[in-house]
């Protein structure tokens, strides 16, 4: 660099894993690249069903009832003992965690009584959910007692997450000795850290299961699908009606007949199934109440999804002090009413919306000092303690930009609510869940809607977020975002979300209404 030279400096898309995922290709090209193919694209060739599936689950006949496996659960778990190939979908809040760790502890108890060997591989886009799956299945082995002996289950190479420190580590210079040495055992670990023990040599699984495989692109999925065969059984969970995989960069839609492969596993798969071969839904939600599920049911997962139980169905968010409806946030807040849709007319704003952040941070002061915890029946207590309770167990905020995310914030910092605010996108939500949860789009210039339009209008974005409460959801909208340009409506994905949100304000037209003067109210200008 010389003085008086001028740069322009440029953002610069840098792939990781591109030539990472080429050089396993290349090595499964020598191998089982034949699999690989078969699955991806000759799905209903691929699949069949398995000679000791029904064995198997005769053995187990005396334990599963005790396992009290929900009737689609149970279903599932049949499938995959059956048949090489399990597509299991799993809406928000089906427990699909839980059904891996019992599918995974079940055939492992299954080879144990028939005397056989059995290594399980579990993989997922992210160290969080492999290490919440592992965690998941001591868990439940801890509980249920599933597997009659020592449970050998290892987190590969490391655990990153301070909860899951409870871990067993393999060290990937012990993984063949360790696995060989186990009659009977689990690994979980990315697909990079298997990649390079299976580039070195011969690593193969007797069952394969893919978490969370809606967030997982096929070029990825294509290392965990090469670690085994026909006889293997492959266990593929996710729901792609949730957030789909990151992806920078655009890609061009593929030719007839070609495979979009930069979208998840889970959705090239689900497509392929013409015959409904591979596919179990599971319906039962155990956590959002009977109101909060049905429009969701409605408009995606089918008549039944449904709440499981009448405690889980008619649960409702606990005040200190009673409401009395005389105030717009008496009304919203009313428990009465689980699901609120309050839309703005007439606030304008690009994507900073201060009138909608000073509505939130209102209310959700008076929640901080009037909701009670389902666990302990009392408010939340004063102070830090707390304030980490109220923010993890009673309201998420969510919003899909950072401007109005910093909007919202600002407001709850001036009504002296203490951090640690959840107050964050909605890939931060993602498999999580509390007894509130305020969506706050803030953006109501439809120019702007329309430029981001892929963004804005998700079905799986607005979907994701109205299904993380158990008991209260409020969701606020502007009119221009409801009555979108011709234009916005161009792109079929767009389109989806567009009717998405639409069907949501229409859904709850079906029950009361009021309209208020927001600059009339105290506290909004």
């Amino acid at each position: 660099f010389e003085k008086g030279q001028k740069f322009l400096l440029h953002r610069r898309f840098t792939d990781y894993i591109s030539a990472r995922i080429t050089t396993h290709l290349k090595k499964l090209d020598e191998t089982r690249i034949d699999t690989v193919c078969d699955i991806i694209d000759n799905t209903e060739k691929f699949f069949k069903k398995l000679k000791d599936g029904d064995k198997k689950l005769i053995s187990l006949s005396k334990q599963i009832p005790k396992l009290k496996l929900t009737s689609s659960q149970s279903n599932a778990l049949t499938h995959y003992f059956k048949n090489n190939l399990s597509l299991v979908w799993g809406p928000p809040g089906t427990g699909k965690t839980h059904f891996i760790a019992v599918a995974v502890l079940s055939m492992l108890e299954a080879h144990r009584l028939s005397g056989e060997e059995c290594s399980i591989f579990i993989t997922a886009y992210t160290h969080a959910a492999i290490e919440n799956c592992l965690n998941k299945v001591m868990e439940v082995n801890a509980k249920y007692k599933i597997l009659h002996e020592e449970l050998d289950l290892y987190k590969l190479k490391g655990v990153k997450f301070e909860k899951y420190s409870g871990l067993p580590i393999l060290d990937p210079k012990d993984f063949h000795y360790t696995v060989s040495a186990s009659k009977r055992s689990i690994v979980g670990g990315t697909i990079f850290e298997i990649a390079k023990l299976s580039n070195k040599s011969d690593v193969q699984f007797d069952t394969i299961v893919i978490d969370e495989a809606s967030q997982m692109k096929v070029p990825e999925a294509s290392i965990p699908l090469g670690l085994g065969d026909k006889e293997t059984r492959y266990l593929i969970v996710g729901d792609d009606k949730q957030l789909p995989p990151i992806t920078k960069g655009c890609y061009p839609e593929p030719k007839e007949n070609e495979l979009p492969l930069h979208r998840s596993v889970f959705e090239i798969l689900r497509a392929k199934d013409k015959k409904g071969l591979i596919l179990c839904q599971l319906y039962e939600n155990f956590r959002m109440n009977t109101v909060l599920c049905k429009y969701p049911a409605q408009a995606i997962y089918g008549e039944n999804y449904l709440s499981f139980g009448k405690r889980i169905g008619q649960s409702k968010i606990q005040l200190k002090t009673p409401i009395n409806d005389k105030s717009i946030y008496d009304y919203i807040l009313n428990p009465e009413f689980p699901l609120v849709v309050c839309v703005l007319d007439g606030v304008f704003s690009a994507v900073e919306n201060v009138e909608e952040a000073k509505i939130i941070a209102e209310l959700a002061t008076r929640l901080r000092s009037n909701i009670m915890s389902p666990i302990t029946g009392t408010v939340y207590p004063k102070g830090a303690k707390g304030d980490e309770e109220f923010w993890r167990e009673g309201l998420f905020i969510v919003s899909p930009h950072h401007l109005q995310i910093a909007a919202i914030k600002s407001e709850l910092k001036n009504k002296k609510l203490q951090s640690p605010y959840f107050v964050d996108t909605v890939d931060k939500m993602q498999g999580q869940e509390c007894d509130a949860v305020i969506v706050g789009y803030g953006l109501s210039d439809s120019e702007k809607a329309t430029q981001e339009s892929e963004f804005i209008y998700s079905l799986n974005r607005l979907n994701v977020s109205i299904t993380r409460a158990r008991s209260k959801c409020i969701v606020f909208l502007s009119r221009p975002l409801l009555t979108p340009p011709l234009d916005a409506l161009d792109n079929d994905s767009s389109a989806e979300g567009i009717s998405f949100m639409l069907g949501l304000e229409n859904f709850v037209k079906n029950g009361q209404s009021k309209k208020y003067d927001i600059s009339k109210t105290d506290g909004i200008s």
